[in-house]
């Protein structure tokens, strides 16, 4: 979706209440569970810019775009 030109996201930031600002476009993980990846991948477009770090500190397999 797109709102005075800029590309929103569907995950919002719950202090803001808007989309998070500077997050990927895209967060793919690899779990043993599809929940646990579920929650890994929608916690680091949580963290924004900070997302490939958080990731890499879970040590899991990932893609971001």
């Amino acid at each position: 979706m797109r709102w005075r030109g800029k590309r929103l996201g569907h995950i919002l930031n719950p202090k803001t209440g808007w989309p998070v600002a500077g997050a990927p476009g895209s967060v793919t993980v690899v779990a043993p569970t599809c929940l646990e990846a579920g929650t890994l991948s929608t916690l680091a477009y949580l963290q924004g810019p900070g997302a490939r770090a958080f990731l890499t500190e879970q040590d899991v397999r990932f893609w971001l775009l």
